[in-house]
C-alpha cells in the first residue's frame, strides 16, 4: 500500500482573531469568539464553525462551489422553500425565524453558494434558555467569510442584498 501526500491539515480550533484558514477575518460576536476551521486550499466545499469559548457550536458557515453548489440549488433536502437557497434569489438575510441565510457569487465554474446556519445542540432542558441569535454578527460573519472564499476561488464579489 502506498501513502499519498494530500494537501489536508487537521481541523484547527482557536480564537477567531488568530484564524488563518476558512475562519480568517470572521468577526467574533458576543456568543461566538472561537472557530473550528480548515485550510482554504481551493476545496469545492469549505466550512467554518463558530463556537463559544467552551467549544459549544453556535453558527456554521459554508461555501459550496461547482457541483456542491449545484446540488444545494437543486434542493436535495427537506427545508421549507423560503429557507432553500435559489439561484433566482442571490441573497437572503437570515431572520430570527429562518433556518438559514445565504449569498451567492459568480465563479468560473458557475454560481457559488455561501450559507450561515445556527447550530442546534440538541433539546433544551426545561427552564433553560438558549441564547438569542446574534443576527448582526451572523450577517457580518457571512459577509466576510463569503468575500474571502469568493476571492480565493476567483469569483465575483458576493451579492449583498438590499
Amino acid at each position: 500500500m502506498r501513502r499519498l501526500a494530500l494537501p489536508v491539515r487537521p481541523d484547527a480550533y482557536g480564537p477567531l482573531r488568530t484564524a488563518d484558514g476558512t475562519c480568517a477575518g470572521v468577526p467574533a460576536g458576543r456568543a461566538a469568539g472561537m472557530g473550528l476551521e480548515t485550510a482554504r486550499d481551493g476545496a469545492p466545499h469549505e466550512r467554518c464553525l463558530l463556537t463559544t469559548a467552551e467549544g459549544e457550536p453556535r453558527t456554521e458557515l459554508t461555501a459550496s462551489f461547482g457541483p456542491y453548489a449545484r446540488a444545494e440549488f437543486r434542493g436535495v433536502d427537506d427545508r421549507e422553500p423560503d429557507d432553500q437557497p435559489s439561484a433566482e434569489l442571490p441573497f437572503h438575510r437570515r431572520g430570527k425565524d429562518d433556518l438559514q441565510g445565504w449569498t451567492t457569487a459568480k465563479c468560473p465554474d458557475g454560481l457559488a453558494l455561501f450559507t450561515v446556519n445556527p447550530v442546534s445542540t440538541g433539546p433544551v432542558e426545561e427552564g433553560v434558555r438558549r441564547p438569542a441569535p446574534d443576527l448582526a454578527q451572523e450577517h457580518a460573519a457571512l459577509k466576510e467569510f463569503a468575500t474571502r472564499a469568493a476571492e480565493a476561488h476567483g469569483c465575483s464579489a458576493p451579492a449583498t442584498g438590499r
